[in-house]
């Protein structure tokens, strides 16, 4: 496995650009410098993207450029890329709820993509929230109310048996 580096010729226009500088900070935070190959992962799908080839970030291309996989393997078969996107996915969360808090810009891979989507930080991202527990609210959710629900039922059903 080779470590990713951007060619010499666009290094410069890469290191002049804001989203590349957020994610070298994210791909040299703790949480990325114990996984080679997520960092790896991260630094090509974003040079990609930032070079204007974002149509070219497949599960195959992204196998072989990354992990090696021979040019004719098939991505149904391995799930390798996949399983560290999904992974990648976590990590850049996790980076944004602790150390990540005051940068700029927040990294998002969308789900069924391997395209970094970048977007302004909001207040509400970059303020620390409080726990849910301590503003003594609890946002609606359906998956909360239904189990009550259908338990009123079946007692109603059972009682009027």
């Amino acid at each position: 496995m080779r470590e990713r580096e951007p060619s010499a010729e666009r290094k410069n226009s890469l290191a002049e650009d804001e989203r590349w500088q957020v994610v070298l900070r994210i791909a040299a935070s703790p949480g990325f410098q114990k996984s080679a190959r997520l960092r790896e992962l991260l630094l090509h799908i974003t040079e990609q993207t930032l070079n204007g080839r974002a149509s070219q970030l497949t599960e195959h291309e992204i196998g072989h450029a990354i992990f090696g996989k021979p040019a004719d393997y098939s991505s149904l078969d391995d799930s390798s890329v996949r399983v560290h996107a999904r992974q990648l996915r976590l990590r850049l969360h996790e980076y944004f709820d602790s150390i990540g808090r005051s940068e700029p810009l927040v990294v998002e891979i969308p789900k069924g993509s391997y395209v970094p989507v970048f977007r302004t930080a909001s207040a509400e991202t970059a303020a620390p929230s409080r726990p849910l527990e301590e503003t003594g609210s609890q946002p609606f959710s359906p998956g909360r109310v239904i189990p009550w629900i259908l338990s009123a039922i079946l007692a109603m059903a059972c009682a009027s048996l």
